[in-house]
């Protein structure tokens, strides 16, 4: 069997994730023309791109999970996890995942709340 090395996954990785942010993008774009229509595509790339950089960082696998966070970020801007009013964010995401991964669920849920 073929062993990957750890650098060359992370390679991979690193490699993978402006490309997976400009999916994202383009599904928000597409999903919430309202926002397309007011936020340069630029920005969007951008904030699309800071949250798939999270999600890898915190190590979100599913693609909802990463589309959660790109649309938060979308919404909230690139530095929302330094935002006053979202220091629950980091520590929400840091928390240990047993079974399911429920972070994500838990986050739509709390920014709900924000109206």
């Amino acid at each position: 069997m073929l062993a990957i090395s750890p650098g060359v996954s992370a390679a991979f990785a690193a490699q993978r994730i402006p490309e997976v942010a400009l999916q994202m993008a383009e599904v928000i774009a597409t999903a919430n023309p309202d926002l397309a229509a007011t936020m340069p595509r630029d920005e969007l790339n951008r904030r699309a791109l800071a949250g798939t950089q999270v999600s890898e960082h915190y190590g979100m696998q599913s693609s909802r999970d990463i589309m959660l966070l790109c649309l938060a970020h979308a919404i909230f801007g690139p530095d929302m996890l330094f935002r006053p009013g979202f220091e629950w964010v980091a520590p929400l995401l840091q928390e240990p995942v047993e079974g399911s991964d429920t972070r994500a669920y838990r986050l739509h849920l709390r920014l709900s709340e924000l109206g």
